[in-house]
């Protein structure tokens, strides 16, 4: 994985969910993208305060400051292709294709619909899902399994997430939870 990755709001969350957001984005040895549509998408995370799930702000701007995370907009070429995608996908997933077909080789998304509709489109744009990016960040950083599976029971209980069995790494996903 090189270069920039746009990723969506359900990835943002995902990676947010986890205490871990900064290691895993400065593991994955690329430049994440969030377009200003999956900013104002991904609102918040829920977070164990005190025993109980609270929702949190996801506040990118930290992130954007230590340059782990592009915050950007569309330019014009991309504007006819997000309005063509937008047909067929929610603004968020439309815009990070968009995005990525002009400035990227890669896509970050786990939104089964955007999925497709790379596929069925036969866009130039390898998929990546949170689980290729947990299991990169756990591969380059060197993270004992053990500690991968607090971070996935993070992104399970407060991003509200697990990989559907068509993820490629779904069973590896549910060995590690299991594990805790």
């Amino acid at each position: 994985m090189s270069g920039l990755l746009p990723i969506d709001a359900c990835i943002l969350i995902n990676l947010y969910a986890t205490t871990r957001t900064p290691e895993i984005l400065r593991a994955l040895s690329v430049q994440v993208v969030v377009v200003e549509q999956v900013a104002s998408e991904a609102l918040y995370v829920m977070r164990s305060i005190k025993g109980e799930l609270v929702r949190t702000q996801i506040d990118i701007t930290p992130e954007v400051r230590q340059g782990l995370i592009i915050r950007a907009g569309l330019i014009e070429e991309e504007l006819a292709d997000y309005v063509r995608h937008a047909a067929e996908l929610d603004d968020g997933e439309a815009a990070t294709v968009a995005l990525a077909e002009h400035r990227a080789s890669a896509i970050a998304t786990d939104d089964r619909a955007a999925i497709n509709y790379v596929t069925r489109n036969q866009l130039p744009l390898t998929v990546f899902r949170t689980s290729d990016l947990i299991r990169r960040w756990m591969d380059s950083a060197r993270i004992s399994p053990a500690e991968v599976s607090v971070a996935l029971a993070e992104i399970r209980d407060c991003g509200r997430f697990v990989p559907n069995d068509l993820d490629p790494h779904a069973d590896w996903w549910r060995t590690l939870v299991g594990n805790e």
